[in-house]
């Protein structure tokens, strides 16, 4: 998990500790905050390679193609499981019941993973332009 990921987690969960801004109407204020928290050092002075790697981290689309992959990596699990199945229906063997709820449950399996992976992307682009916005603002004051 990069560092993009945990500040959008944490945005989203509200643990940001950013007093004043925690109000749920002021994304921008409470992500502008929770960057600078991430980019000052100690001395406060601004790291320009975090804020960089930072930026850079927003730019980058790898889970939009993390998420197509996942999707046609599903797809075909899924059609190897139909062939699978017809394969084993025309067997005629007894234990067909038993062959049908193991491809049922790898399928809901698959249906689990592809909902877990929609949910964490759904949460990055939420955050990502608000992360994106105040850093070009903080590259402003610099």
């Amino acid at each position: 998990m990069n560092d993009l990921e945990k500040m959008c987690k944490s945005l989203d969960k509200g643990k940001t500790g950013c007093g004043n801004y925690r109000c749920p109407g002021d994304n921008y204020m409470c992500a502008k905050y929770v960057v600078k928290q991430y980019i000052f050092k100690g001395d406060n002075r601004i790291d320009k390679n975090r804020l960089l790697l930072l930026k850079s981290e927003c730019r980058e689309d790898h889970f939009l193609g993390s998420y197509s992959s996942l999707v046609s990596s599903i797809s075909m699990a899924i059609c190897a499981l139909t062939l699978l199945y017809s394969i084993v229906a025309s067997l005629k063997d007894e234990a067909i019941f038993d062959y049908s709820l193991l491809l049922i449950f790898i399928l809901v399996f698959f249906c689990i993973l592809l909902f877990v992976s929609i949910k964490k992307d759904k949460l990055m682009v939420k955050w990502k332009s608000y992360i994106l916005t105040a850093i070009e603002e903080l590259e402003k004051e610099v």
